[in-house]
């Protein structure tokens, strides 16, 4: 877990206080990337009683064992496709090393 997520969580001012009774995001997986954060997250939101809203997924009801489990699960889904992204791009730029190909950066003119 980042060390300083929790701490930024809960200071004045963010969705993590009483101020902001509701935490909204695009979709479940954009609430965070990494599945130890995310499970943080839920659990300080289940906590305070913040409502997690998103617009694709709308909301977890964290008051019930299968909302939580729907959160938990999107965090998860949010790890994998990080993951994945990852090994695909560095498997992507493997293979332009290995074919000798341009791998980003200022274009070799003139070579």
């Amino acid at each position: 877990m980042r060390p300083t997520f929790l701490k930024s969580a809960v200071r004045p001012g963010t969705a993590m206080t009483a101020a902001l009774p509701r935490s909204a995001a695009l979709s479940g997986k954009r609430l965070q990337r990494d599945w130890r954060d995310g499970f943080a997250f839920l659990d300080l939101a289940q906590e305070r009683n913040i409502a997690v809203d998103t617009i694709k997924a709308g909301r977890y009801n964290l008051n019930t064992a299968e909302g939580r489990a729907q959160a938990r699960r999107a965090a998860i889904d949010a790890q994998e496709e990080i993951e994945e992204i990852a090994e695909r791009v560095r498997d992507a730029k493997l293979d332009n090393l290995r074919e000798g190909t341009y791998r980003g950066g200022p274009r070799p003119l003139g070579v």
